[in-house]
């Protein structure tokens, strides 16, 4: 359900924001509710002595219902976040709206056959058994796939970026916006820049110059693009020169 949301996502998205990026966590956690309830009533099931398929039928009959209706009162909640005009909370609503509804197609459509083959491959015929029998003979295999796995995308990190621009998780569709924008590209920087106030010009020159030095150290890094102080615009000594 995660692999089909992030899927989603690609394609709705260029890129996941500082909001939508916590969605898998989110969704991983909701999610992980309708598969305790599902295998937890299936195990019950097999315990009472019923094949699998029996289980199975028994399982989703008496707690589908109940899954529909929590994941139909989460959906309406996220969906609520998508009409929002701030596109944080847009994009967000959206995809963890659909990873909802794509978590529950998952368990209905995937989880009977993992379960049958589980059962298949695991379980002495006729004799009932907990499911996760059959998986725990694979609990060493997947924990160093996971392991190592995650090693190697923990390596990737390096190449994460975080956006400085808040103004990308506003609604850019306003005539305001993509006018903004344009005069952005044209002067070469951001007319909405962050504003420090400093008490004194020789404060406000010295600052300046710290900033610039450190930017210039950090090089293509750097977060600072651009440094302006008001006391450099207003000529030096003006009393001695009139």
């Amino acid at each position: 359900g995660l692999i089909w949301t992030y899927g989603l996502a690609a394609l709705a998205f260029d890129a996941l924001n500082v909001l939508s990026a916590f969605a898998g966590a989110i969704l991983l956690g909701l999610g992980i509710d309708h598969g305790i309830h599902l295998l937890g009533r299936y195990e019950q099931e097999r315990a009472r002595g019923l094949a699998p398929a029996e289980a199975l039928e028994s399982s989703f009959q008496h707690t589908a219902t109940a899954i529909l209706v929590a994941s139909a009162t989460t959906f309406v909640g996220f969906v609520a976040l998508s009409i929002s005009e701030f596109r944080g909370f847009r994009e967000f609503g959206l995809m963890t709206a659909a990873g909802t509804l794509l978590q529950v197609v998952a368990y209905f459509s995937l989880l009977p056959a993992l379960l049958s083959w589980s059962d298949r491959r695991g379980a002495p015929k006729n004799k009932p058994r907990p499911v996760r029998t059959g998986w725990t003979r694979w609990s060493s295999t997947i924990f160093w796939i996971v392991t190592v796995g995650g090693f190697f995308v923990a390596l990737q990190s390096r190449n994460l970026a975080f956006e400085y621009d808040f103004a990308q998780l506003q609604d850019n569709r306003s005539p305001a916006a993509k006018l903004d924008i344009e005069v952005n590209d044209i002067l070469g920087r951001s007319q909405t820049p962050p504003l420090l106030m400093i008490p004194s010009a020789e404060d406000e020159r010295r600052i300046a110059a710290e900033i610039r030095e450190r930017s210039d150290k950090r090089g293509d890094k750097s977060a600072i693009h651009y440094v302006a102080a008001e006391s450099e615009l207003v000529p030096e000594d003006m009393d001695d020169k009139a």
